[in-house]
C-alpha cells in the first residue's frame, strides 16, 4: 500500500483558515495590550540597556540635594533665588536649552520671583512647564463628565521664558508607554519635549509634522491652526527607554551648582539641561511612573527622565515604530503560513523543529529591528498565540492523517494478508522505526513441469490446491505467513521485530518439515530488510513483498538445482541459529545476476532426526 505525507486539501484549508484566525485573534485589542506590558518588556530584556545620548542632562531636586543644601525636601518650596542662579550658571557655561520641569504657577517671595524672571530673560533658552489637570464629575452611575484645565505659570514668569508647555502622559493600566507630541487635554498644544526639539531642528521638526499630514512652513502651530489643519490632531510615540532609572547623566542639585561655580568646567556645556524632581530612594520617589524598566523593588523612573528620553527621541528620530493594525495583521498571517507550511507534509519531527527555527528566527529579526530600526514588532499575538494553536493543530492534522493513512492500509492488507500479519507489520514497524526485517522462504516445487504437461488445466488446479494445502499447513504451523503464490512458487516471511533468532529458527524447522511432504520442494532462505507496498500500474496493482531478501531467497532456491541440494540457507539466516542446527557449510556461492558472493548452509540430513529445534532463544 502506497503512503504518502502529504497532507490533503481538506486539511490545508482547514489549516489556512486557522492561520487567518490566529491573526484575527491576535490583532485584537486584549492582545495589544499584552504586547505593550509583557512583550515590550520581552524586547528590552533582549536588547539591553541602549546608551544614552551625552547630550541630556538632568539636573534633580531630590533628598540629597535638599541635605546638601539645607532646605525642605518638597520642590515648591525652594528658593526662587537658587533657579535664578542655576539660569544664570548654566547660561554662562553655554548651556543650549534649559527646561524647568516645575510649575511656577503661585507667587512667592516678590524679590526671588524677580530674579527669577530676570534671569530667565537674559538667558533665552529657558522653557517652563504647565500643567494639565483633569477633574472627573459624577453625572450618575453610569457616566462621568472628565474636564482638563491648563494650569500656567506666574504670567511674569511664562513672557519672561522663551516658551511654555505641557508634557502630560498618557497612562495605562501597566504604566507608561507612549508620550505625546501634542497635548490633547492641552488644547493640542505642543509638548515639552517637540518645543525642544522645534527649537534645536527646526528643519527636522518641520520633517516630524509633514510626515504626520501637516503641511507646516514654519515655526510650532498654535492649537487653533492645528485644528484647521487636522481636527482633533493628537499624536503619541512610544518611548525608546535607555534601560532602568538613571541612565540619563544625573546629577543633584547641589553638585551642578558646584560644577558651574568652577572655573573651566564644561560638564554643562552645548548640553541639554532639564530640572526637575528625580529620586533614587524608592521611598522617597514622588514624580515617578511605571514603565517596562521598573525595578523589582518598586524604583520607577522619574517624570523629569522620561520628558528627557522623549525629547532624545524626537531629536535623534529613535521612538518605537510599531506596526498599524493593517500590517499587524500582514505579519501575523506571514508568520502564520511560516509556521503552518512544514505541517503539510505531516511530518512531526520536521514540523516541530521547523517551527522552532521560525520562532528563533523571527525573535532574531524582531531583535534586530528593535535594535536598528526601532521597529516594535508583535510578540505575544506570535508566541502565546499564534505558536502553541499552530503547532497544536500541526500535531493534530498529523495524529489524524497518520491515523487515516494506518485505516487505509489496515484495509488495503485486508485484501492480501491475513489479520496477524498485518498486526505484526504494525507491531514491527513501529519498533523498528520504519525499517522491517524478516526470514524470507521461497520454494519452488521439483519436476512441476513434466507434472503439468501429463494433467488437464482442472486437473492440476485441484492437484496444486492440494499441494499448497499442505504446505500453508506447514508453514502456518510454524508461525509463518504465505504472501505470495504464483504457479507452483510460493513466498512465506516470518517478521522478526525483535527476536531475529526465533524467526530463524522456525523458518529452518519449516523448511526441513516440508522436506517430509511427498512431492520434492526445493526452499531457499535468506534473512533481512523488507518493504510492503503496491507494485503495477494503472488499475492492474499488487501488493508485493519487496527488497534484496525477495531475490537472494529466490536465487538461492534456483541454486538448489546445480548443487543437489534441497534447502539452501544464507549466512544471515545461519549467524541466528543455535550451535546444534543441523546445517552445514558449503562456502561461497556466486548468485544469478548477484555481483558479489554470498556464504551458503544447507540443511544435513544426518543431523536433521535428533534436532528437535528451539522454543526459547537468547538473542545473539
Amino acid at each position: 500500500m502506497k503512503t504518502t505525507t502529504r497532507l490533503s486539501w481538506r486539511w490545508r484549508s482547514l489549516l489556512g483558515c486557522l492561520v487567518v484566525v490566529t491573526a484575527v485573534l491576535g490583532s485584537l485589542m486584549p492582545f495589544h495590550r499584552l504586547e505593550e506590558s509583557q512583550g515590550l518588556r520581552f524586547w528590552y530584556s533582549l536588547r539591553g540597556v541602549k546608551p544614552a545620548p551625552n547630550s541630556i542632562v538632568i539636573v534633580a531636586l531630590n533628598s540629597e540635594a535638599s541635605k546638601a543644601l539645607g532646605i525642605p525636601n518638597r520642590p515648591d518650596q525652594w528658593p526662587r533665588a537658587l533657579h535664578a542662579e542655576l539660569v544664570r550658571g548654566l547660561k554662562a557655561q553655554g548651556a543650549r536649552v534649559i527646561v524647568f520641569d516645575l510649575l511656577f504657577d503661585r507667587a512667592r517671595d516678590p524679590q526671588q520671583d524677580q530674579q527669577l524672571a530676570q534671569a530667565l530673560r537674559q538667558a533665552g533658552n529657558v522653557l517652563l512647564a504647565e500643567y494639565v489637570l483633569r477633574e472627573q464629575t459624577v453625572l450618575d452611575s453610569h457616566i462621568k463628565l472628565s474636564t482638563d484645565q491648563r494650569l500656567l505659570p506666574l504670567p511674569e514668569l511664562a513672557q519672561s521664558a522663551y516658551a511654555t508647555a505641557p508634557f502630560p502622559l498618557p497612562k495605562t493600566a501597566h504604566g507608561i508607554v507612549e508620550f505625546w507630541s501634542f497635548a490633547p487635554g492641552a488644547g493640542d498644544e505642543a509638548t515639552l519635549p517637540l518645543r525642544v526639539a522645534a527649537l534645536l531642528q527646526p528643519e527636522r521638526y518641520r520633517q516630524y509634522l509633514q510626515q504626520m499630514g501637516l503641511a507646516v512652513s514654519a515655526g510650532i502651530p498654535d492649537a487653533a491652526q492645528l485644528r484647521q489643519l487636522r481636527p482633533h490632531f493628537t499624536a503619541a510615540q512610544a518611548f525608546n527607554l535607555y534601560g532602568p532609572p538613571g541612565q540619563i547623566r544625573t546629577l543633584p542639585y547641589h553638585q551642578a551648582l558646584v560644577r558651574l561655580s568652577q572655573p573651566g568646567d564644561s560638564t554643562f556645556q552645548n548640553k541639554i539641561v532639564l530640572v526637575g524632581f528625580s529620586e533614587f530612594n524608592q521611598p522617597e520617589q514622588r514624580d515617578a511612573y511605571i514603565t517596562a524598566y521598573s525595578q523589582a523593588d518598586g524604583l520607577d523612573i522619574s517624570g523629569v527622565e522620561l520628558m528627557a528620553t522623549a525629547t532624545a527621541n524626537l531629536l535623534y528620530q529613535e521612538w518605537l515604530r510599531r506596526p498599524g493594525l493593517a500590517a499587524h495583521f500582514f505579519i501575523l498571517i506571514t508568520i502564520g503560513l511560516c509556521l503552518i507550511l512544514p505541517w503539510f507534509r505531516c511530518q512531526a519531527r520536521l514540523g516541530l523543529g521547523l517551527n522552532a527555527i521560525t520562532a528563533a528566527l523571527y525573535l532574531a529579526l524582531g531583535l534586530w529591528c528593535f535594535k536598528q530600526y526601532y521597529l516594535w514588532l508583535p510578540l505575544i499575538s506570535v508566541l502565546a498565540v499564534q505558536w502553541p494553536l499552530l503547532i497544536g493543530a500541526g500535531l493534530w492534522a498529523n495524529y489524524r492523517h497518520t491515523e487515516q493513512q494506518r485505516q487505509s492500509l489496515h484495509q488495503a492488507l485486508n485484501r492480501y494478508l491475513p489479520g496477524q500479519i498485518i498486526d505484526q507489520l504494525a507491531r514491527d514497524h513501529k519498533s523498528q522505526q520504519g525499517e522491517l526485517y524478516a526470514v524470507c522462504l521461497s520454494s519452488d516445487l521439483q519436476g512441476y513441469t513434466a507434472l503439468a504437461e501429463n494433467r488437464s488445466p482442472e486437473q492440476l488446479r485441484i492437484w496444486l490446491n492440494q499441494y499448497f494445502e499442505q504446505v500453508i499447513a506447514v508453514i502456518s504451523a510454524h508461525d509463518g505467513q504465505v504472501v505470495d503464490l504464483t504457479g507452483d512458487a510460493m513466498l512465506a516471511l516470518w517478521v522478526s521485530g525483535q527476536r531475529p533468532a526465533l524467526a530463524c529458527v522456525q523458518a529452518l524447522q519449516a523448511a526441513q518439515a516440508l522436506q517430509t511432504l511427498p512431492l520434492p520442494t526445493r526452499i531457499g532462505l535468506h534473512y533481512g530488510p523488507i518493504a510492503f507496498g503496491e507494485v503495477g500500474a494503472g488499475a492492474h496493482v499488487e501488493l508485493r513483498a519487496v527488497g534484496d531478501i525477495v531475490n537472494t531467497s529466490s536465487r538461492l532456491q534456483s541454486a538448489n538445482k546445480s548443487l543437489q541440494t534441497r534447502v539452501l540457507l544464507s549466512q544471515q539466516v545461519a549467524c541466528y541459529l543455535p550451535p546444534d542446527a543441523p546445517i552445514k557449510r558449503l562456502g561461497q556461492l556466486q548468485l544469478a545476476g548477484k555481483q558479489q558472493s554470498i556464504e551458503v548452509f544447507t540443511l544435513s540430513q544426518a543431523d536433521c532426526a535428533a534436532w528437535q529445534g528451539i522454543k526459547v532463544l537468547t538473542e545473539k
